[in-house]
């Protein structure tokens, strides 16, 4: 499908490599449009009006902008068209070259902090254990109950 181009700040990618020659040329925060129509439904052999060619070129592109999306090189985006189409766009991202590739840092998992009045299920054991070991237990209010029996 042919689209006119009336935004300047908007580059139209036909192939991976002028994807990527686009990727290395361009400023941080360039936009490139790398398909119009619906992305999954075209790449699809049984529902694609594509030529096998094409839709092989298409599935190509579509897997480099995913890659240099987890590469944090590019933000991929899609914009809803008058006609009802969808754009699909790579946005170079503004991240310094030598954190591309970088693997994500993840955070430690915090520790275990302690919430004044909420039981973790093992506070009311623990201040049981240091209650009966200090002498300080309590005296059952209702002396009724009785202490569970083990049948045999």
């Amino acid at each position: 499908m042919e689209m006119k181009n009336t935004d300047p700040t908007r580059v139209f990618i036909s192939g991976e490599t002028e994807l990527l020659t686009w990727l290395e040329l361009a400023a941080p925060g360039a936009r490139s449009i790398y398909h119009v129509g619906h992305l999954a439904c075209d790449r699809s052999a049984d529902m694609s009006n594509l030529s096998a060619v094409a839709r092989a070129d298409l599935n190509s592109i579509a897997h480099r902008v995913m890659a240099l999306v987890e590469q944090r090189a590019v933000i991929a985006v899609q914009q809803r068209l008058d006609d009802g189409q969808v754009a699909y766009l790579a946005i170079k991202a503004r991240v310094r070259p030598s954190r591309l590739g970088a693997p994500r840092r993840h955070l430690p998992p915090s520790p275990h902090r302690h919430i004044p009045g909420v039981s973790n299920g093992t506070d009311d054991i623990e201040a049981a254990q240091t209650r009966s070991s200090s002498g300080n237990s309590p005296s059952p209010s209702n002396s009724s109950i009785a202490p569970p029996t083990v049948s045999q």
